[in-house]
């Protein structure tokens, strides 16, 4: 397991940076986690329920900030 970021002459295809979700296994893994999980089913059900509290919406809005990266 390497912890460091690989030298320039090391990097191969499906490595675009540093972040843990930043390489083509890890997105793949988040893609699996998220079909087993649709967090964004939540999400939306959560923010379009107008009767939801501040707290949960916060809650919400969290996650789309935290899990919101943009890969490309």
């Amino acid at each position: 397991m390497r912890l460091t970021a690989p030298h320039q002459d090391d990097i191969a295809m499906g490595y675009f940076g540093s972040k843990p979700w930043r390489n083509d296994k890890a997105a793949d893994w988040y893609g699996a986690l998220f079909e087993e999980y649709p967090l964004h089913q939540k999400i939306v059900a959560t923010l379009s329920d107008n009767s939801t509290s501040a707290e949960e919406v916060r809650a919400a809005a969290t996650l789309v900030i935290m899990l919101g990266h943009v890969f490309m």
